[in-house]
């Protein structure tokens, strides 16, 4: 068995290794998705480029305050 900070690095790292693994596979399932289906990436594509200028506005009137 593992003791101490050895037991617990490994922890971590088995962890971090799995999180990732993860972000992987949840992120090649939606680039799939899209891929797909134009019209779903047209939709993820209008909405992200308005709530980026919605940011943009935002952080232009807080620098104009």
């Amino acid at each position: 068995m593992c003791r101490g900070k050895r037991c617990f690095c490994v922890t971590l790292l088995v962890v971090n290794v799995m999180t990732i693994f993860v972000s992987i596979v949840l992120a090649a399932t939606i680039a799939g998705f899209f891929t797909r289906r134009p019209l779903w990436s047209a939709v993820q594509r209008w909405l992200m480029g308005t709530v980026l200028a919605a940011l943009a506005i935002r952080m232009a009137a807080e620098a104009h305050r």
